[in-house]
């Protein structure tokens, strides 16, 4: 954990841009409030929860199907009942969850921010989000992101007299899983096309989806603790549960209401949202309203002032009777961008400087806001400390040509990748490897300070790591073991044991084209091997 970090190493955006430093004190007191409405426990519960799951997948791949299901003229299934060992865990460990102030709002709330990628059933639970894709985002009234939003926008359908956002307030914690679960299974029992994404039942489905959604839990530097309400924090089928409940318990609610089926109009992305008005006295009435369709879920407004509201990272600006956007940023915003003199390829900082340029011209609706955006980004990259030349003719004269949208949309040949960490002084070579071989390189992250100085959460331990190139001291002389496996140090360290003791014969050790070096040296020269201090040389993360 690094205390002292608030929302996106904030700065309040002026040119010093010195972070604002948080005591480690007063990040515990703010955790230790958050935490209240929670069950504190002694062991990681994530153990139980493994075996549980595992146990369900190893009874799910072995049950036999009634009748070979073809998927000729089929979409490419997301889940195959053949392939669940992929979904096994082995030394899991609970969601890592740590928090950041927000320094932008006035009782500066702490941000939680959740791990779940090292948890039991998350691969699992991100497939199953996959099959559950068709039923949630369907509605009129949801809204895909920002560029989405503009386009509604320009199309005149917030041209109304008053403006006002949204927010539901801890979505996630005021989620009541069990009824999110209850309309998950009145769609997938109404899904006719569900057998061409998954060829596992439909109770199956669910309950392996219950098993992942089930009791959530989580660590933080206070210790593990059994949530007493919501979804997994940081879970993959959070936001699907949240939008069910928003879009059937809430949004239909409203769409049957005598009144407010009529003048109700908003958009929505997750929990935040926008609609227009025809007066605030209206607006008022609605979320007075609002507030009594769902006992767990409550919200709060934003309400358009001096023509101006905020809603994502878009500005909107009343003038006269139309609506006009730009770039919104929060007084919390750092501008801080890869440095030009960080040890990073050009193309990376360049890229920066392209997207903040193209977010530009898709948001800002007229020339006077566009150029006041682009003279901004202009003054944030030389604080960067790049080139003056260089920013001003990406941002105002760059065009992207023909070819390079023909490059950027050309898949990339797996076969012909090299990976290399960045070295400015190799570009030369680099650029040979793709004019004269066609071979493209792509750059592997390596060791930063800020690895260093950042607190990490907690790891999953050596023997539970899998697909590593991995050593073995021998105990007797000065010999070492290096294999490579993918399966976890524990699993093949057995394996490498079991094979010491059953004193195969040398001959055939010695003919084999498995891998038995370590069995071989062992009843050769009767020496024992240190598997307690087997060291991790390499692994691979895809």
């Amino acid at each position: 954990m690094e205390y002292g970090c608030t929302d996106a190493d904030s700065t309040d955006g002026e040119e010093d841009m010195e972070p604002m430093i948080v005591g480690k004190n007063t990040y515990l007191a703010k955790l230790k409030d958050r935490v209240k409405v929670d069950h504190k426990i002694k062991e990681d519960p994530s153990c139980k929860h493994e075996k549980k799951l595992n146990s369900a997948l190893d009874r799910m791949k072995k049950k036999k199907k009634k009748e070979a299901q073809s998927t000729e003229g089929k979409e490419e299934m997301i889940i195959v009942r053949s392939d669940l060992d992929r979904y096994k865990t082995e030394g899991a460990i609970a969601p890592q969850v740590r928090g950041q102030l927000k320094e932008h709002k006035q009782s500066k709330p702490l941000r939680e921010i959740a791990d779940n990628s090292k948890s039991p059933g998350h691969e699992l639970a991100k497939d199953l989000n996959k099959v559950f894709e068709p039923y949630t985002g369907k509605t009129r009234t949801a809204v895909r992101g920002g560029k989405h939003l503009i386009d509604m926008i320009r199309e005149g359908r917030f041209n109304k007299n008053f403006l006002a956002s949204c927010d539901a307030e801890a979505l996630y914690p005021s989620v009541i899983v069990e009824e999110g679960l209850e309309l998950l299974e009145e769609k997938i029992k109404k899904d006719k096309s569900f057998a061409k994404r998954t060829d596992l039942t439909k109770a199956e489905v669910m309950e392996l989806t219950r098993l992942c959604t089930e009791k959530p839990y989580f660590e933080c530097e206070l210790g593990f603790f059994t949530q007493s309400k919501g979804t997994h924090m940081g879970g993959p089928l959070s936001r699907l549960l949240a939008d069910l409940i928003i879009e059937n318990k809430i949004e239909k609610q409203i769409m049957q209401h005598p009144r407010w089926k009529k003048c109700w109009d908003w958009v929505r992305l997750i929990d935040d949202t926008l609609s227009g008005w025809e007066s605030e006295e209206i607006f008022d009435e609605f979320f007075e309203f609002l507030n009594t369709l769902h006992p767990g879920i409550k919200w709060t407004c934003e309400k358009e002032k001096e023509g101006r509201l905020p809603i994502f990272d878009i500005q909107l600006i009343r003038q006269d009777n139309e609506i006009m956007t730009t770039v919104y940023r929060k007084s919390s915003a750092s501008d801080r961008y890869i440095h030009y003199t960080s040890w990073q390829p050009w193309k990376e900082k360049a890229g920066a400087i392209r997207t903040l340029k193209n977010r530009a011209h898709t948001y800002c609706s007229d020339e006077y806001l566009l150029a006041e955006e682009l003279s901004y980004l202009l003054g944030v990259f030389l604080k960067n400390g790049d080139p003056e030349k260089v920013v001003y003719r990406i941002v105002y004269k760059e065009v992207k040509t023909t070819k390079q949208q023909q490059q950027g949309d050309k898949a990339m040949d797996s076969a012909n990748v090299f990976y290399e960490p960045y070295h400015s002084r190799a570009k030369r070579l680099y650029n040979i490897l793709l004019e004269q071989f066609g071979i493209t390189t792509i750059f592997k992250k390596t060791a930063a300070s800020g690895n260093l100085i950042k607190r990490k959460g907690r790891q999953k331990e050596k023997q539970f790591t899998a697909s590593t190139v991995y050593k073995v001291p021998c105990k007797e002389c000065d010999k070492a073991y290096i294999g490579q496996s993918k399966n976890t140090i524990a699993k093949r360290v057995g394996q490498h044991k079991a094979l010491c003791r059953r004193n195969v014969k040398l001959s055939k050790l010695k003919n084999s084209k498995k891998d038995n070096g370590i069995a071989f040296h062992h009843i050769k020269m009767g020496h024992e091997f240190d598997f307690d201090n087997t060291e991790i040389i390499a692994r691979e993360t895809n």
